[in-house]
């Protein structure tokens, strides 16, 4: 279906555009590897993604001022309680500028 929808686009600048938007994002998809990244826990510790390499590992990116995001949290809980009993790692990443929030 992707090679077939860039098929119909003849503007070569957005084509360009769009093949960059859907190689960055590929990645993301389901299944695949995600980038290693290292982040501090609000107690300063680093926490790698290596950390919990051959695990399932739900990663929730969010911040205190998306209400979507705040409005997802109890359906990440009753997720992450589904789950509880099973190797899986939930891992909430804030994107807040301060700890405090």
């Amino acid at each position: 279906m992707h090679s077939i929808a860039l098929s119909d686009i003849k503007d070569t600048s957005s084509l360009a555009l769009i093949e960059l938007q859907y190689r960055q994002t590929s990645a993301l998809f389901s299944g695949n590897n995600a980038s290693v990244f290292t982040l501090k826990t609000r107690d300063g510790k680093n926490v790698s993604l290596t950390d919990f390499k051959g695990k399932v590992v739900y990663l929730d990116f969010w911040a205190s001022w998306c209400g979507p995001c705040m409005m997802e949290m109890p359906s990440a809980k009753k997720l992450q309680d589904t789950f509880a009993k099973q190797d899986v790692v939930f891992l909430y990443v804030s994107v807040d500028d301060n700890l405090e929030d």
